[in-house]
């Protein structure tokens, strides 16, 4: 019989970030790497019987800690998940000295290697022969330009690794407690495996003290979620649907109101898949850092989860947002992306722990519905001392942004954006006239007329002032649903027999003028001799500008496919809306920059704490848009 395990980790070693095995979604490669993790569970009988010998196998068929390795078998740590992102660590946490501990039997040989952020061929930092359980200091000094560690693991005969950590002997300073508020709209089986997991999590985070779940939907029917919801965990809000910004207010203010000490308040998503390990890793981060920070963690292609969506991202000018590792295939990430050496300004309120006492100084979000409400805060924490930052190794899966036909969603995008502009950069932030104009002409001239409508009456609303924050946001998004009443595509089954367009033709980015003028005489042919109402091919969504359009039909496809739908310009509509649009952006022009100065003071008047209370504190009703109610 095996002899009991020493306690793990060693009692003089403090764990900062535990070595995870592939028992969360993603491919295997997210996580371990080596032929220990490509042979799996067949290499249970190795050291000969007994349940601690057998490699239990997630769904997907990953192995899983404890995990035996067969004689010459080699184990690396250098993944999204497990590498130690040195440059980020030493950027945002305490300077504690690192140490690379495990628990073990057999004879293994342990090594540590780094790697800078900006690539280049690994450099062996420390290496052991070792019987069962040790530890490896990183030795002095650091590398001069921090990038990533990772370790590597060989069996020198049957063995097995039982825990592995990246952990200090500095203990970690007290933090106060975590909160947790999700934002709830009616997608009531993803919440219930997010409830259970988070009830998982608390297992193994003491900090973990409260999720409040802000209810803006229906009831809840699914018993299984009310079960669950009755653990001392949860405390369950209903109020009106304020969108995702009012959501997230009513959970943070809650938080402040239960925890008035220090701590951390984490915003998430209802929908995402969580790996309830990365609850207690944001905790012990938590513990760690050098000073106030926002902390995010990555969004994860929930329909490809081996590639990164976002992790984190970077405000450009006019408020364009560029994401950080869009994209990235997760198995062979970037050395940066891997580092965490690229800044971001803001992350995704999908995973997003703000410092509860930063939060009380910055005060509550922006009442915008959603869009941009993000992006807003972000900057907002900053000023008052708590910038953002996004860890490698810490993230979630969600449904891609190119998974959904993007819809009344311009409205939020357009008016927000201005209204960011305007409170952070003054009237000269503000995009120019002929951006603007661009941004309506566009789609009016390539047959998205719900959309140049959506971004007309957007840019009719900031010039107008911020007094539409003070009406109430069931009521304003419902008169933005109306405005495509007759103008929204047709959702269209995946074409057979048309001919595809694709991406990146010279026509779709080409001169933008000779784009228009193209698409302008084909309206006016169209006034005169009726379009063909069948389309004439598929183009991808991204590329259908009005140059290549020419105000034909055609069908728009989504990114991989994720969705078609049937668009048919109408001369005469078109025509019009481009008149409109050229007569606002004229107003907007000569009244543009007076218009900007009222929405830095009107934003603060409307995210002030007793108008937040008036919002939580009306009648619900769902009526107002009973077919298309907006994610909260």
């Amino acid at each position: 019989m095996t002899a009991a395990p020493p306690p793990f980790p060693p009692p003089a070693l403090f764990a900062l970030r535990e070595v995870l095995d592939p028992a969360g979604p993603g491919p295997d490669a997210l996580w371990l790497k080596g032929s220990a993790a490509e042979m799996g569970a067949e290499m249970g009988a190795e050291l000969g019987g007994g349940t601690g010998a057998k490699t239990a196998a997630k769904t997907g068929g990953g192995p899983r800690f404890p995990l035996d390795l067969a004689p010459g078998a080699r184990l690396s740590t250098d993944t999204w998940f497990n590498a130690f992102p040195l440059a980020w660590w030493r950027a945002h946490a305490r300077p504690d000295p690192l140490v690379f501990a495990w628990e073990g039997e057999g004879a293994m040989t342990v090594a540590l290697f780094h790697a800078p952020a900006s690539g280049g061929p690994p450099v062996l930092m420390a290496r052991i022969e070792t019987e069962g359980a040790g530890a490896l200091p990183l030795p002095e000094p650091e590398p001069a330009a921090p990038g990533r560690l990772w370790a590597e693991i060989e069996a020198r005969g049957p063995a097995r690794l039982i825990a592995a950590r990246w952990a200090t002997p500095v203990p970690p300073a007290p933090n106060g407690r975590l909160t947790v508020g999700l934002c709830a709209f009616g997608r009531e089986t993803a919440l219930t495996a997010l409830a259970r997991g988070l009830l998982e999590a608390a297992k193994t985070t003491p900090a973990l003290a409260r999720v409040i779940v802000v209810n803006q939907g229906d009831p809840f029917d699914d018993p299984q979620l009310n079960r669950l919801l009755e653990a001392p965990l949860f405390r369950v809000v209903a109020q009106p649907n304020l969108g995702g910004a009012g959501g997230f207010a009513r959970g943070l203010a809650e938080a402040l109101a239960a925890e008035p000490g220090p701590g951390h308040h984490l915003m998430m998503d209802d929908d995402i898949e969580l790996d309830p390990r990365m609850i207690p890793r944001l905790a012990a981060t938590l513990a760690r850092l050098a000073g106030p920070t926002a902390i995010g963690g990555a969004m994860l292609d929930a329909r490809a989860p081996g590639r990164m969506h976002e992790a984190g991202a970077v405000i450009g000018r006019y408020g364009v947002v560029r994401a950080v590792g869009h994209d990235a295939d997760l198995s062979a990430p970037p050395a940066e992306l891997l580092s965490g050496a690229a800044p971001v300004d803001f992350n995704g309120w999908w995973f997003f722990a703000v410092p509860r006492d930063t939060a009380r100084a910055a005060g509550p979000p922006a009442p915008v519905f959603l869009r941009g409400d993000d992006t807003d805060y972000a900057r907002r924490l900053a000023a008052a001392g708590a910038p953002t930052a996004t860890p490698p190794g810490l993230g979630v899966w969600h449904e891609p942004f190119y998974a959904k036909a993007t819809s009344w969603q311009h409205y939020y995008d357009l008016r927000n954006r201005l209204a960011w502009c305007a409170a952070h950069a003054g009237p000269e932030g503000l995009p120019g006239a002929l951006d603007l104009l661009e941004r309506i002409w566009s789609p009016a001239l390539s047959g998205d007329h719900a959309c140049a409508a959506w971004r007309m009456a957007a840019l009719r609303d900031f010039l107008d002032g911020p007094a539409i924050l003070s009406r109430p946001a069931d009521a304003v998004h419902a008169g933005v649903l109306a405005l495509a009443a007759g103008l929204s595509p047709e959702a269209a089954p995946p074409p057979d027999g048309l001919p595809r367009l694709a991406p990146g033709r010279p026509e779709t980015h080409g001169d933008h003028a000779k784009g228009f003028a193209r698409a302008i005489a084909g309206a006016l042919v169209g006034l005169v001799r009726r379009p063909a109402s069948a389309p004439f091919a598929v183009i991808p969504d991204r590329e259908a500008a009005p140059g290549l359009v020419r105000m034909r039909a055609h069908v728009r496809a989504g990114r991989e496919d994720a969705w078609f739908r049937l668009h048919r310009p109408r001369p005469g509509l078109a025509l019009a809306q481009a008149a409109r649009a050229l007569a606002l952006v004229l107003r907007y022009a000569l009244r543009g920059r007076a218009a900007a100065r009222g929405w830095g003071p009107g934003l603060d008047a409307a995210r002030a704490p007793d108008a937040w209370a008036a919002r939580f504190a009306a009648p619900r009703s769902h009526d107002e848009c009973p077919d298309e109610c907006p994610d909260a």
